[in-house]
């Protein structure tokens, strides 16, 4: 799955990219490649899906 971004605070519009990646992270996907695109300050991640989606559960929430 591919994600392109801005690298800004949420209440501004965008996603961080550690704040992507945590969530990403917290659902089972694994980063493969990151892009910085600029002069937009956006970026391109590209994530590799689980095998199987961990259960709802077990998902914890990221910190901004």
């Amino acid at each position: 799955m591919a994600v392109v971004d801005v690298d800004k605070l949420t209440e501004n519009h965008g996603t961080p990219p550690a704040l992507l990646r945590c969530e990403m992270a917290a659902v089972g996907f694994r980063q493969v490649d990151f892009t910085h695109l600029a002069p937009a300050d956006g970026y391109l991640a590209v994530f590799v899906p689980p095998k199987a989606l961990p259960s709802i559960a077990t998902i914890k929430p990221c910190r901004q």
